[in-house]
């Protein structure tokens, strides 16, 4: 598992506390080209807070724990005045959403759906977001644990994010997988199947600092849309997401020498999957291209004794009607792009949904401290607030590290 540090991109790409080198607020990619109105902070009503977050449980003795979370925030391309686009949202919702996000006790946050840029101010959106998590985390003082980095790459607007607690963590690489992206370019149209990934998966290896010997990777992606179901054999985007998630198994996750910096055999990936965990293996054992798909991906933990599989839902214990992540709950009461009206106070039942998962690599799994959970911050606030959080819930999961970890791989001679 260890490997030289040779190749390490962070120096150029890292947000540290929300700002650039210069301390200076980033600008998002493309930022230059479009012209803004002046961002003028407005007070805005505070929120409640959500109720005291159960109090954590105590690390066994002997151990350390670390969060790790991901969250679909719904086109989030900033908050505060100026913002007019679906869903609006103001300061005291970016605050609300960051303590939801610390509830969580991260020390690893996976995010999707946040813009490149934002159309009322110069801060860029994961700037935003970091400074709203230090503020909450650190109750202003100087020291600022939170740092970010969003997807660089030209594609959609939404890009992915990772963001790391650094008094908890230390990155060893972070980069966008754009080898797995397909088309989205002017140089050769592909067929619509065979489109791969516009928004590019990100990925980052991280070293816990109370257990140094302990290092994992974490990749955060964005599936291809679904209509969650088979019944009248597959369409268009169940095949593209068939063929992404069978891309990042064989072109990545199961290639060690196409990682670099980021191989590790203890490695979780996560995010808006846009399926059920239970179609998604089931897409891979029925549907495979291959016959190499089959068994690949384990709905539980107990199912890792099929030797074939690599990867295993946390969350896949989860059945119960009431555990959903995607809450299908988007705008109400703002128009879209097309001047349609979506409800406010409603709830869009028929699309509940378990959509946002987090997959555990065999490696990885004895250091999970039980399933993964949803975050029920819909539970906290009126549906006239929430609604202008995310239509999706978080997912978290709990890793607990011994201090006398040692990898499985520390005997192997380094890449």
């Amino acid at each position: 598992m260890k490997i030289g540090w040779a190749g390490i991109l962070l120096s150029l790409v890292i947000v540290a506390a929300g700002c650039s080198p210069s301390e200076e607020p980033s600008k998002g990619a493309g930022a230059s080209s479009r012209p803004r109105r002046p961002f003028v902070p407005r007070p805005s009503p505070p929120l409640p807070l959500p109720p005291a977050s159960p109090v954590p449980l105590p690390d066994p003795p002997g151990t350390v724990s670390a969060g790790v979370t991901a969250w679909n925030i719904e086109r989030f391309d900033g908050a505060g005045e100026g913002d007019e686009s679906f869903p609006r949202r103001t300061g005291e919702h970016l605050k609300s959403m960051a303590r939801v996000l610390l509830g969580t006790s991260p020390a690893v946050i996976g995010l999707e759906e946040i813009d490149a840029f934002s159309e009322f101010t110069e801060v860029a959106p994961i700037d935003q977001i970091v400074a709203a998590l230090n503020e909450e985390a650190s109750g202003g003082a100087v020291e600022k644990p939170w740092q970010g980095f969003s997807g660089q790459i030209p594609g959609l607007p939404q890009r992915l994010a990772l963001l790391w607690n650094r008094e908890l963590v230390e990155p060893i690489a972070i980069r966008e997988l754009s080898e797995l992206r397909v088309g989205y370019t002017k140089e050769k149209r592909y067929p619509v199947t065979e489109l791969r990934f516009p928004r590019i998966p990100l990925a980052g290896r991280f070293r816990l600092k109370a257990v140094p010997a302990f290092d994992f990777t974490v990749v955060v992606m964005h599936l291809k849309a679904t209509d969650l179901g088979f019944e009248n054999g597959l369409d268009e985007n169940d095949i593209r997401r068939r063929g992404e998630v069978e891309d990042f198994l064989f072109k990545w996750a199961l290639r060690p020498e196409a990682q670099g910096d980021l191989r590790d055999e203890e490695m979780a990936f996560m995010g808006d999957l846009n399926e059920t965990a239970e179609n998604l293996v089931y897409l891979l054992d029925q549907y495979g291209t291959t016959l190499e798909s089959r068994g690949l991906l384990a709905l539980t933990k107990d199912d890792l004794r099929d030797e074939k599989a690599v990867f295993f839902f946390a969350d896949g214990e989860f059945s119960a009607p009431a555990q959903y992540t995607y809450i299908g709950n988007s705008e109400k009461g703002e128009k879209n792009s097309s001047g349609m009206v979506y409800w406010r106070d409603t709830i869009w039942s028929d699309r509940r949904s378990f959509i946002d998962h987090i997959l555990v690599s065999r490696a990885l799994a004895p250091r999970l401290a039980g399933p993964a959970r949803p975050v029920y911050f819909d539970r906290w606030y009126p549906v006239a607030e929430y609604v202008h959080f995310s239509d999706h819930r978080p997912i978290t999961i709990r890793l607990v590290v011994p201090l006398d970890y040692r990898s499985p791989s520390a005997a192997a001679p380094a890449s």
